[in-house]
């Protein structure tokens, strides 16, 4: 491999890590398309590669979060054995389904979650951190959990989550996580954050925390398929573990409203770029 080609990767694993730590994403969105449209990388390998990098990005990023105890470690525990399963059915299914509706696929999804992302408002809740006051409290709700995280200063947040709904979504984010090789961070993070009312800062960092064991677990099933190019995966890995460390100390400090629109316009460029090139002669 030519040197100036380890220098691109390199510098590619750092700019996907530190946006992936920013907006608590596994990366694979940036990252597939990046290895199939700008390295020329076959779709199947990009996924596979993807997901290789995906497990050092969120480990690199969740360190930070969890060491800042932001992670709500009990609900990504409640949430991993449905990711798991559901990244290694995908991983299996991407092999049956032929490149080119894989590559639609992904474009299709990649445009639909950058509208999705630009969207969004900017969501105003406080850092939520967990502390040794925090605590389960029994829902009056069949099969829901109450959580409440204290803040240092006093400040708390209380949420409720259903079990089965947890289930349910974890099982869809990692079976995209899988099917596509993205950490399933786009689907977790707006569920927690939107649908179980969880703080932003939290959502994202236990987001990260899932993603870590989903990844993992899809990529081993697309590195015993033969999808995953070690040499250019350890590359990407090196730069994402630096890139999210970057990020996930930079969240507390930058705005990320803008880096938002800006990253879900790219995204849309990506997504039609991929699907426009299925037909490309």
């Amino acid at each position: 491999m030519a040197d100036l080609m380890i220098i691109l990767y390199a510098l590619a694993g750092i700019g996907v890590g530190f946006i992936a730590a920013l907006l608590g994403l596994g990366g694979g969105f940036i990252m597939v398309p990046l290895l199939n449209l700008v390295f020329g990388i076959p779709i199947r390998q990009s996924i596979g590669t993807s997901l290789f990098t995906i497990v050092f990005t969120s480990s690199s990023s969740s360190v930070e979060y969890v060491r800042k105890r932001v992670t709500d470690l009990k609900l990504g525990a409640m949430m991993i054995p449905f990711t798991i399963t559901g990244a290694v059915i995908g991983a299996n299914v991407s092999v049956l389904i032929p490149e080119d509706i894989l590559k639609a696929i992904f474009g299709v999804v990649l445009f639909i979650a950058s509208v999705r992302m630009f969207l969004k408002k900017n969501n105003k809740d406080k850092l939520g951190l967990q502390s040794d006051t925090e605590e389960d409290v029994s829902g009056s709700k069949f099969l829901c959990v109450s959580r409440i995280c204290t803040e240092p200063d006093g400040t708390q947040f209380e949420y409720t989550v259903s079990i089965p709904l947890i289930a349910l979504f974890g099982f869809c984010a990692g079976l995209v996580s899988g099917l596509l090789g993205v950490g399933g961070g786009i689907i977790q993070v707006p569920v927690l954050n939107l649908i179980f009312g969880i703080p932003i800062h939290i959502a994202i960092a236990t987001s990260l925390f899932i993603i870590i064991f989903t990844s993992s677990f899809g990529m081993t099933t697309h590195l015993l398929l033969g999808n995953v190019i070690l040499s250019i995966g350890i590359l990407l890995a090196i730069g994402t573990v630096i890139g999210g460390q970057i990020g996930a100390r930079a969240a507390q400090k930058i705005e990320r409203r803008k880096l938002r629109k800006i990253f879900a316009i790219l995204m849309a460029f990506a997504g039609i770029r991929m699907f426009i090139s299925l037909f490309a002669i």
